[in-house]
């Protein structure tokens, strides 16, 4: 099977658009995945180089193919000449009709086309309308977690079956001992399309309630537009972080905050779990699905959930942080990029 993976969508080409650096690695990490461990199917992935009309940025070498700003028709065209079987990609990026191709619609993040809650908290979503018919008219739809099934389900009024869950990975390389980056004691929060509109809460309770928290904050991800001007305690910004690099810093971390809301894959909290760092997140989205009864809930738009939270965090004794850190790894190690890939090309053959 000759398979192709589309990593654009509309926020990454789009001008003003945010990229989620989640998305991107899921794909990395999964079609790495793929190359490694089924040698019949051969991949051909389609990127964008935003620096140019036209161009391409490879995720490994000699897998990738030209891909121009003028998105859905650029795509269909270069799958196309590249006589792709199968085609995975965002629906954003993928044109309707009739193609030569099959055609499975990627949607790995709701976030582009989520509303605010109404007064009875509920989150609602409203999808484009090209990009719900292309998925009902995709033969077969793939999501990293059976919450993002769940509403996307309910969102395109299709059955549970069509729609396949691919729960993401994480590298073995996150429980490999490595020596501190950073002086302890400090935290790590990681800086994202989910977290940055709640980290203001965060920092106003740091402010309040400092002797919760460690006196460092290691913030990692890139640059956001709504980033905080004052973080209102000592920071230590990692822009760029490598895998390698996020694993050594939770190693030796007192906890993970991750104030999220909207994340359907729960990757930030896997890697932390792998690495046996306690993890303090929200009881939304993905994040209890990958991580079961692990963390500590709170909700990261309320100061005195989050206050809360730290308080059993602090008087959690020696013995329940190893058992709970022991608790984390194991549910983290069933989470293998081997077992996504299987996953995503399996909808893949069903399409074909």
């Amino acid at each position: 099977m000759l398979l192709g993976v589309c990593t654009a969508n509309d926020a990454t080409l789009r001008p003003g658009g945010r990229d989620n650096p989640l998305e991107r690695e899921y794909l990395a990490r999964t079609v790495e995945a793929l190359a490694a461990k089924h040698a019949d199917i051969t991949c051909r992935v389609f990127a964008p180089d935003t620096a140019a009309e036209d161009g391409a940025v490879p995720l490994a070498p000699g897998m990738v193919l030209p891909f121009s700003r003028s998105y859905r028709p650029a795509l269909a065209r270069a799958a196309a000449a590249a006589r792709v079987d199968v085609l995975v990609a965002p629906p954003a990026a993928l044109s309707g009709g009739r193609t030569d191709y099959d055609r499975v619609a990627f949607l790995f993040d709701l976030l582009p086309w989520r509303r605010r809650p109404g007064p009875s908290g509920v989150v609602e979503y409203a999808l484009p309308r090209h990009v719900a018919k292309v998925c009902q008219s995709a033969q077969g739809i793939v999501c990293p977690s059976r919450e993002a099934q769940r509403v996307c389900a309910g969102l395109l009024g299709v059955g549970l079956e069509r729609i396949t869950v691919a729960p993401p990975g994480v590298a073995p390389l996150f429980s490999e001992p490595a020596p501190p980056m950073v002086s302890p004691p400090y935290c790590v929060t990681a800086l994202n399309p989910y977290t940055a509109a709640h980290l203001p809460t965060v920092i106003e309770t740091a402010k309040k309630r400092p002797e919760l928290f460690p006196p460092t904050l290691v913030v990692t991800g890139p640059p956001m537009p709504d980033e905080p001007a004052d973080w209102g305690m000592p920071v230590i910004r990692v822009e760029s972080c490598p895998p390698r690099a996020r694993a050594a810093l939770l190693q030796h971390a007192e906890f993970f905050l991750y104030p999220a809301l909207g994340d359907l894959s729960g990757m930030p909290v896997l890697e932390a779990l792998r690495a046996g760092t306690p993890v303090v997140t929200a009881r939304a989205g993905a994040l209890p699905e990958v991580s079961g009864s692990v963390p500590f809930f709170c909700d990261p738009e309320s100061g005195a959930s989050i206050v809360q939270t730290l308080r059993r965090l602090a008087e959690e004794t020696p013995r329940e942080r190893r058992e709970r850190v022991a608790t984390g790894r194991m549910v983290a190690q069933d989470h293998e990029w081997g077992r996504c890939a299987w996953k995503l090309l399996s909808a893949a053959k069903r399409a074909g």
